[in-house]
């Protein structure tokens, strides 16, 4: 149903499966996947993650996950955070027009009083000082409407 909740930890997507659930959380008025909050940790895509177009009313996290073809995000957009975190992409990366929508205070104060708590997110390993292959956040993030 459009605006779901999915929860994908760990699991294994091979073809059709990513585009049945997709095509499982389209909005009919736009033909869009909406998602509410939608959670990829340490999932393994067996080829393209095609996320052209969708949109995610919560919290989106592919934390670990690794995607084994391309990743396409292009026009996806994101309510509240997105996590891409030690995530392997052996393909392309495709973000172009990726943005995160901030709504006004109030409304955002109220979709947060009426949530449940999200997830814990797993704990990260320590990275040593000599250590140059440490992850590295980005330096740039999503732009914002």
């Amino acid at each position: 149903m459009p605006g779901d909740d999915v929860d994908h930890r760990g699991t294994s997507f091979t073809a059709p499966l990513p585009s049945e659930l997709l095509g499982a959380l389209r909005d009919p008025g736009t033909g869009q996947p909406h998602l509410g909050d939608a959670w990829f940790w340490s999932a393994t895509f067996k080829g393209d993650a095609l996320f052209q177009s969708a949109s995610s009313k919560g919290n989106a996290g592919f934390l670990s996950a690794a995607i084994e073809g391309d990743a396409r995000f292009e026009l996806a957009a994101f309510e509240r955070d997105a996590w891409f975190e030690a995530a392997a992409i052996e393909g392309e990366a495709w973000f172009h027009s990726a943005w995160r929508y901030h709504p006004p205070r109030g409304e955002m104060q109220q979709r947060a009083a009426a949530l449940p708590n999200p997830p814990a997110r797993p704990p990260r390993a320590a990275a040593s000082p000599a250590d140059d292959r440490s992850p590295r956040r980005a330096s740039h993030p999503l732009p914002t409407v």
